[in-house]
């Protein structure tokens, strides 16, 4: 059984991040769809995101932006009720006016099959609202559809006796859903409850803005992100997770031992907390935590999340998730590595890579290379690796070979003092020293022979691997595992395919998976991830380790026939494997050993005078270069 030590990995192993920023001069307020809102001297300015154009907006205290069908909508508060301004993507106003004159403190702005509007109610002074009231007191929460043409088509008001508002809405399917605030006495729509006197509670609401169902949660606090995800609905508060069912029903809930400024719901299903100096990964699944240091954020770092980008101060900012961006740190082109990089808002697009020094993979050594990407919010930046080409040589220390062998190696090639290319074919008998010149120009040197009587035979390369095994045979390799916990361990996958029949030992934590060669040489085993069983969900973690075993060859077999008196004859199998004739003589303890190539005819031994017992053994290589006698 082979152990491969080294190999050991956690369940709930971290993932690698890496933050990745870009400066930018002015205060951006809002970004979204191409457009930019910017602060510059207490003014307000709409921008397309390359500067082609940029038109002032009306400065407001109370302000929302939204997309409505490529146009950028800028809604703001004033003494004379919500306006609308409108523009589209060349900068040129599509409509201005006012949306709605009753002072209402709207927060959300959603467009969806029209524009629909959040937030709360206190002053009535107009109808429709004023019939709407009814008998509820204080603020009210209030949602508002308006058409596309800025007419109001519909509304809902809910509350009862005291406070309520709604903060943000979301689109749901088929329906909204909402979160807001209440007394926990105001009765009325959303009933008594709550511990604080600004209660949360999230609504769910249909297609039509009627009440569906709502849900009053024991804390308060200013919602940092709510987002319908995969059929599930999640809340961010500053000290808080809450992932709830289509109908509103708690599936996980988990309390923070701090508070955070922001969140957002990452691309790389992990929503994402942003701290003192801290930044907190929460798997959506699970609600498994994991912090990270950040080098960007401080107590006093203003954070600003908009739908597709970031900024903390005048910093644009992303965070890479590294977990599928797999290269090895051994160069092995036959194994497809897998170069994709997942940022808070999306796949980042790859653009190229660059090595120090210049690659050439036919020369061995170690390369510091840059894969270079572009965040989906426009930020370049670069992930950097160290890659490995491994020394390739098919000639070994003090061994012989056959005049018309074809040397194979890497690196810069120097054959007895003289510059030699690869392929380069040995026609000249006698001993040879071959230097190999790395990328770095560190020297590997090797001394062998060339002769005629050397049968012909082709020698492995390669001269590194992890691991030994026998051709065509199992083997197992033992990769040792924590917090498996109760998690059921279904399979490894393999380059590829999934191999089952695991064996796990909880006591030690080893897991055994058996793996078969095909054929002899240096195999490549990818082990990209293990899947396993929780709550009944197939889950995978990333593995992503590339093992070389080495596949050995059996040893060659002779069979011997006496031909006559003194006459046999030798018939071997697996000729590929030998290489050398080896003399033993040996008298009173002394031994002298000489090496001769497989075709020799006679043997010529010098020797000191005496008496000598003589052993003649056939030396074979079963593919790790080192020399075997053949039993």
């Amino acid at each position: 059984m082979l152990r491969l030590l080294a190999l050991f990995l956690s369940l709930l192993s971290p993932v690698a991040y890496q933050e990745i920023t870009a400066e930018v001069k002015e205060t951006v307020r809002d970004e979204r769809g191409g457009y930019l809102m910017v602060e510059e001297e207490d003014r307000f300015f709409l921008k397309k995101d390359d500067s082609s154009w940029r038109v002032e907006l009306p400065k407001a205290e109370e302000w929302l932006a939204v997309l409505k069908e490529g146009n950028y909508l800028y809604l703001h508060a004033s003494d004379a009720g919500w306006q609308a301004e409108e523009y589209n993507p060349q900068g040129k106003p599509v409509h201005s006016g006012t949306l709605i004159a009753e002072p209402l403190t709207l927060n959300c702005a959603l467009y969806s099959e029209g524009l629909i509007l959040v937030g709360g109610i206190s002053a009535y002074r107009g109808e429709p609202f004023i019939s709407g009231r009814g008998d509820r007191n204080g603020e009210d929460a209030i949602v508002l559809r308006f058409g596309a043409d800025y007419q109001l088509e519909d509304f809902r008001i809910f509350g009862g006796y005291r406070d309520e508002s709604f903060y943000r809405i979301i689109p749901g399917e088929d329906c909204f859903f909402a979160v807001g605030r209440k007394d926990p006495e105001s009765g009325g729509d959303f009933g008594n409850g709550g511990k604080t006197a600004d209660a949360l509670f999230v609504a769910k609401l249909t297609a039509d803005l009627e009440l569906s169902d709502y849900l009053i949660l024991g804390c308060d606090g200013d919602p940092l992100a709510f987002a319908f995800y995969k059929d599930f609905l999640y809340l961010a508060l500053p000290d808080r997770l809450y992932k709830f069912d289509g109908e509103l029903n708690i599936v996980l809930k988990r309390k923070f031992s701090k508070d955070y400024h922001a969140a957002l719901m990452a691309a790389f299903n992990k929503c994402v907390f942003f701290g003192d100096g801290e930044i907190l990964l929460v798997d959506i699944l699970d609600f498994q935590t994991e912090p990270i240091t950040s080098g960007c954020l401080s107590s006093d770092s203003e954070i600003s999340i908009f739908s597709h980008s970031a900024y903390v101060g005048k910093l644009k900012y992303d965070l890479a998730c590294l977990e599928d961006f797999l290269v090895f740190p051994e160069y092995r082109p036959e194994i497809p590595a897998k170069r994709s990089v997942w940022t808070l808002f999306g796949e980042a697009e790859y653009l190229e890579d660059a090595a120090e020094p210049s690659f050439d993979p036919q020369v061995h050594g170690e390369y510091l290379f840059e894969f270079r990407f572009k965040s989906p919010s426009d930020i370049l930046f670069s992930v950097s690796r160290r890659i490995s080409v491994p020394l390739r040589c098919n000639v070994s220390p003090g061994g012989i070979y056959p005049v018309g062998y074809r040397l194979q190696f890497s690196g810069y090639g120097e054959l007895d003092g003289r510059g030699v290319l690869n392929n380069h074919v040995l026609d000249k008998e006698g001993s040879h020293r071959l230097v190999l010149w790395d990328n770095a120009h560190q020297a590997t040197e090797i001394e062998f022979t060339v002769a005629a009587a050397q049968i012909f035979f082709s020698e492995n390369p390669e001269v590194s691997w992890d691991c030994e095994a026998q051709a065509g045979e199992p083997f197992f390799l033992e990769i040792g595992l924590s917090g498996v916990g109760k998690r059921v361990l279904k399979a490894v996958v393999v380059n590829g395919e999934e191999v089952t029949n695991l064996l796990y030992n909880p006591e030690t934590g080893i897991l055994t998976v058996p793996l078969e060669t095909d054929g002899v040489g240096v195999k490549h085993f990818h082990l990209e991830k293990l899947l396993y069983l929780e709550d009944g969900l197939l889950l995978n973690v990333p593995l992503s380790r590339l093992v070389n075993v080495n596949a050995l060859s059996p040893s060659p077999s002779v069979a011997i026939s006496q031909v006559s008196g003194l006459e046999y004859e030798a018939e071997v199998s697996s000729g590929e494997a030998l290489r050398l004739l080896e003399v033993v003589a040996s008298r009173g303890g002394e031994e002298f050993r000489k090496v001769f190539p497989l075709g020799t005819g006679n043997l010529n031994f010098e020797l000191p005078s005496g008496t000598y017992d003589f052993e003649i053994n056939l030396l074979y290589d079963p593919g790790n270069k080192k020399l075997e006698t053949l039993p």
